[in-house]
C-alpha cells in the first residue's frame, strides 16, 4: 500500500495547489486513482463491500478538503461508492434467486445441509437495501428488469443491470420523443412501431418465478403510460398496449386452464387409498391465481364466447391477473396435508374451496423456469400475430371491396387514409367500373394527393370542394371514409369535414361506410376524460401571416385580437350516422361495434 499511499498525497497536493484545471481532466484522474485504491485494497470474506466503502470514503474525505471548490471530485468519489454498492447488491440478488423459500416453509424434514444452498456471495448490505425497498415505488427500470414489486431487494441504478435493458429503455425514450413530435404519422404505421416496442420490453423483460403474468403487465403498463401520455391524441397507441395487455392475460390464463385440465378431483375426492404419488398426477404448471379464480367462477354465468368455442361450464374460469396471487401463494400448503383439505371437502365445504386448497397445494410441485419460458414464448408468438395482423389489415378490408361496390356506382370520399385507395382499387381489379368523387379535404388539400394516385391507377375521379359535398351528394350511391379511431359506442373520430359528409349522407339516405383495422377499434367512449377528440394545428395552414398581419393588432382596450384563426384535425361522427363498419374481421354494424371491441381488450386494462 505504501505506493497507493504516495499517489494519494502527490494527487492531494496537486489538488491543493490547483494544478489540474477543468472538471473533466479533474474527475478522471480521481477515478483512475480510486481504481488503484480498490485494486489494491485487501478485503475479507466477508463483509466485502463495506471494506472496499470504508477505503474509498477515507481517500474521498482527503481529495474533497483538498479541493472543496471542485465539486467534481466529491462527484466522483460517490459515483464510485455507488457502484460498489450497486455491484454488490447485484451479486446478491443473483444468490437470492436461488432460494426455494416455498420449499424450505413446506418441508417439515429439512436439516442443517440446506444452509449451503443458495445463500453463498451474500452480503451484509442486502439488509439495508431490503428495509429500503418497501419505502421506494417501483420505477421504470424495476419493471423492466423484472423485479417484482414485493421482491425485497429492488434494482436501483443501471449500473448492475444488462445491456439490452438499456438499449430498450433509449428506444422507449426515443419512440416517445417521435410520439411527442408527431414525427410518425399514421395510425397504421404509429400502431406497428408500438407493438414492436412492446414486443422488445416483453421479450428482454424478466419475469420471476411466481406472479409471471404481472410482472409482464406491470412492464407493458408503465411503458404504455409514457407512450399515451406522448400523443394522446393518437388513440392507436393506447389500443395496442391494450390489446398486448389482453395477450398477456389471455396467454396466462390458457396455461392455467391447459394445467387445471389435468385434476381429476372426483378421483381425488372418492380414492381413500390415496398416496403421495397423486402429487405428480395434473398439478405441474398449475398457478396460484387459478384458486381465486375457481372460487369466482360459480358466481359468473357462462359468457357467449365460452359457449360458441365449447368450453364446458364446469370448466369455464375467468381470468384474473396473477398480480393478486401474492396473498394466496402464502397460503401453500404441504402434500401430508392433502387429506386433511379432503376432509374438510367432506365435511361440507364447496366444490370451489376445495379446488383451491388443491391448487395451493400444487404449487410446489409446479416446474417453474418451463412455466416462465412457456408464458413469455406464447406472448410473443400472440403479439408477433398482432404485427401481422396490423401489417396487413389493408388487404383484409380490401378484399371485401367487390362485396360492397357494384357496376357504374359513384362514390365519395374524403381524407388521407390508405385504407380508402386500397379498398377502392380493389374493386377496379375485380373489373367494377365506378367513378369517385374526392373531396379536396382543405386546408392540406389532401384529397388532392388521393385524387392523383387514384387516376394513376386507372379509376375515374372527379376532385370536389368540400362545400360541395351536399351539393353533389344526390349523385352519389355510398359514401366511403377511412376512420382516425372507432368508439366503444360506434362513433368515429375521422378528418375534420366527414361529420358534413355524415349529415349530407343521412339527409338524402345514402349509405356511410367506415372501414377501419382493428387497431383502431378503442374501448373508450367520447365522454372518457383519457379521450382527446380534436386537436389544432397550425393556423398557418389557413392564413399566411405576412398577408393578415394588420388584422392581427389588438383591439382598443379589449385585450385580444381582433382576428382569430381556428384549425381542428379532426371531426366526430355519431354512430346513427353510419351505416356499417368494415374492419378485417368483416362488416358490423354500429350497434355490434362494442362486442366486437369486448373481444379484443380486457376490463382490466381500459383506463392504464
Amino acid at each position: 500500500m505504501p505506493d497507493v499511499q504516495s499517489t494519494v498525497l502527490e494527487f492531494v497536493n496537486k489538488l491543493r495547489k490547483r494544478k489540474i484545471e477543468g472538471s473533466q481532466a479533474t474527475a478522471k484522474c480521481t477515478v483512475e486513482l480510486l481504481r488503484s485504491v480498490i485494486s489494491q485494497q485487501r478485503v475479507p470474506h466477508s463483509n466485502q463491500a463495506s471494506a472496499l466503502i470504508d477505503a474509498v470514503k477515507a481517500v474521498g474525505e482527503q481529495l474533497v478538503a483538498a479541493n472543496p471548490v471542485e465539486l467534481a471530485v466529491g462527484n466522483v468519489v460517490r459515483r464510485v461508492l455507488h457502484i460498489i454498492r450497486e455491484e454488490d447488491l447485484s451479486l446478491a440478488t443473483a444468490a437470492m434467486a436461488g432460494l426455494d423459500l416455498l420449499d424450505a416453509s413446506d418441508d417439515d424434514g429439512e436439516d442443517d445441509n440446506c444452509k449451503g444452498v443458495g445463500y453463498s456471495a451474500m452480503s451484509a448490505a442486502v439488509a439495508a437495501a431490503a428495509a429500503r425497498s418497501t419505502l421506494r415505488p417501483p420505477s421504470l427500470q424495476t419493471l423492466l428488469e423484472g423485479t417484482p414489486e414485493s421482491a425485497a431487494v429492488p434494482y436501483t441504478s443501471s449500473s448492475g443491470a444488462d445491456s439490452e435493458s438499456k438499449n430498450v429503455q433509449s428506444t422507449v425514450l426515443e419512440f416517445v420523443n417521435k410520439l411527442r413530435k408527431r414525427k410518425i404519422e399514421g395510425s397504421q404505421a404509429t400502431a406497428k412501431c408500438t407493438v414492436e416496442l412492446l414486443r422488445s420490453v416483453i421479450s428482454q423483460q424478466r419475469v420471476p418465478h411466481s406472479n409471471q403474468a404481472s410482472a409482464l403487465i406491470d412492464a407493458v403498463k408503465a411503458v404504455g403510460e409514457q407512450l399515451v401520455a406522448a400523443n394522446p391524441v393518437e388513440l392507436a397507441v393506447g389500443n395496442v398496449v391494450r390489446r398486448v395487455l389482453h395477450i398477456i392475460r389471455e396467454e396466462d390464463l390458457s396455461l392455467a386452464t391447459a394445467a387445471m385440465a389435468g385434476l381429476d378431483l372426483l378421483d381425488a375426492s372418492d380414492d381413500d387409498g390415496e398416496d403421495d404419488n397423486c402429487k405428480g398426477v395434473g398439478y405441474s404448471a398449475m398457478s396460484a391465481a387459478v384458486a381465486a379464480a375457481a372460487a369466482r367462477s360459480t358466481l359468473r354465468p357462462p359468457s357467449l364466447q365460452t359457449l360458441l368455442e365449447g368450453t364446458p361450464e364446469s370448466a369455464a374460469v375467468p381470468y384474473t391477473s396473477s398480480s393478486g396471487a401474492d396473498s394466496e401463494s402464502k397460503r401453500v400448503l404441504g402434500l401430508g396435508k392433502f387429506r386433511n383439505c379432503r376432509k374438510r371437502y367432506d365435511s361440507g365445504s364447496s366444490t370451489a374451496g376445495f379446488l383451491c386448497e388443491c391448487v395451493l397445494l400444487s404449487y410446489r410441485a409446479a416446474d417453474k423456469s418451463s412455466i416462465t419460458r412457456k408464458l413469455k414464448h406464447d406472448v410473443i408468438e400472440g403479439v408477433n400475430h398482432l404485427i401481422l395482423e396490423i401489417s396487413g389489415c389493408h388487404e383484409q378490408i380490401a378484399e371485401q371491396a367487390i362485396e360492397h361496390i357494384h357496376q357504374n356506382e359513384v362514390i365519395l370520399t374524403l381524407g388521407s387514409s390508405r385504407t380508402v385507395p386500397e379498398f377502392l382499387c380493389a374493386a377496379k381489379e375485380k373489373k367494377r367500373s365506378f367513378r369517385v368523387f374526392v373531396a379536396e379535404g382543405a386546408p392540406r388539400y389532401q384529397g388532392h394527393l388521393l385524387a392523383k394516385e387514384l387516376v394513376a391507377r386507372g379509376l375515374q375521379t372527379t376532385v370536389i370542394t368540400d362545400s360541395a359535398v351536399f351539393a353533389m351528394i344526390s349523385r352519389v350511391n355510398m359514401v366511403i371514409i377511412g376512420a382516425h379511431a372507432v368508439m366503444a359506442n360506434g362513433g368515429v373520430i375521422g378528418p375534420v369535414g366527414v361529420n358534413m359528409a355524415a349529415l349530407a349522407a343521412k339527409k338524402h339516405a345514402v349509405p356511410f361506410v367506415v372501414l377501419a383495422g382493428s387497431h383502431k377499434l378503442c374501448p373508450l367512449y367520447p365522454h372518457n376524460p383519457e379521450v382527446l377528440l380534436n386537436e389544432l394545428r397550425s393556423p398557418s395552414e389557413l392564413l399566411d401571416f405576412g398577408e393578415v398581419s394588420d388584422c392581427l393588432d389588438f383591439g382598443a382596450g379589449s385585450g385580444s385580437p381582433l382576428l382569430q384563426v381556428v384549425n381542428p384535425t379532426f371531426d366526430y361522427v355519431p354512430p346513427s350516422l353510419v351505416s356499417l363498419f368494415i374492419t378485417d374481421t368483416g362488416g358490423h354494424n354500429p350497434s355490434y361495434m362494442y362486442r366486437l371491441i369486448a373481444d379484443y381488450y380486457s376490463a382490466d386494462d381500459l383506463v392504464m
